[in-house]
């Protein structure tokens, strides 16, 4: 598994043909197992590169400066939960000012499809 901690502009549009989870993953639950065995499984029938998109910090704790949001699950022990999950790829976007403001399609059309060319997205609820 390749864990990418860099800028989504630096390269990472190498990837070709993923399927994303997409999720914050606070705390890999079962529900959280459920979507990333669903993720790995479809991406193995489908010849996809599995990735987990998730956030290097919980967004909440950019969003709302006066509340602070705890990992539940560390980064360390997320990138080794991801690996027995045997997920390809295992991303942490910065959510930041500039991603605060970003408008969900851009989000999609620039991230997702531009840079990542996403040929599957798997989400919970």
């Amino acid at each position: 598994m390749r864990v990418i901690f860099e800028p989504i502009n630096n390269g990472l549009n190498i990837i070709r043909n993923t399927a994303i989870g997409l999720g914050n993953f606070d705390g890999v639950h079962i529900g959280h197992a459920r979507l990333i065995n669903t993720l790995v499984e479809e991406s193995q029938r489908r010849g996809l590169v599995s990735t987990v998109y998730t956030f290097s910090k919980h967004p909440e704790n950019f969003l709302r400066k006066t509340l602070f949001t705890p990992q539940i699950t560390t980064t360390k022990k997320k990138i080794e939960l991801m690996d027995q999950f045997n997920v390809d790829y295992l991303y942490f976007a910065k959510f930041d000012e500039k991603f605060s403001r970003m408008q969900p399609e851009e989000f999609v059309k620039r991230i997702l499809v531009d840079i990542l060319r996403i040929k599957l997205a798997v989400v919970g609820y």
